[in-house]
């Protein structure tokens, strides 16, 4: 499992909950204390996707900061997800592309930096972001470099909060 796993599980998860809220009879607090809590601890991440926590379940109190655009971008990248998760979003059409060109100007905002730079043609090795002794094509050195760049910028992100997902 990667982190482009969490747009598109916190997508589906809300949206199931959505969903039980108002079908279900008996179990309504408990489906509304789970979406609650949802939106409590990834406000940040909705926020990003532009999605409003439902009025019947209150304010956030406890948000983990989940606001970085690093995890949109890789479930966009990510060929197993792509924005298949925007079939749960609950906005227009109209919203949804411009939710996809905010993801796409993020991700040209880092592959910018990247160039920047990343003038150097030396081969990066794309496991450990150091230079690489083999004679790998200038593509591979690129995508190694572009990887390894965008690891570095977003790195704090990641591991501050894949650190906490485990933890759970």
């Amino acid at each position: 499992m990667t982190i482009s796993y969490v747009v598109p599980l916190l997508m589906a998860l809300q949206h199931k909950l959505q969903s039980q809220l108002a079908t279900v009879r008996f179990h309504q607090p408990l489906v509304r204390e789970l979406l609650r809590s949802l939106f409590d601890r990834f406000g940040g991440l909705y926020r990003q996707l532009s999605v409003s926590s439902p009025t019947v379940i209150g304010s956030a109190k406890t948000d983990l900061h989940f606001d970085s655009p690093v995890f949109m971008m890789a479930s966009s990248v990510d060929p197993e997800h792509g924005y298949r998760w925007l079939q749960w979003h609950s906005g227009t059409v109209a919203e949804k592309e411009q939710l996809k060109t905010k993801i796409f100007a993020e991700l040209l905002t880092v592959l910018n930096k990247c160039t920047q730079s990343s003038v150097s043609t030396t081969a990066v090795s794309p496991d450990t972001c150091e230079p690489s002794t083999s004679t790998a094509s200038h593509a591979a050195a690129s995508a190694g470099q572009y990887r390894c760049c965008f690891l570095k910028i977003h790195k704090p992100v990641i591991s501050n909060n894949l650190s906490f997902l485990c933890s759970l």
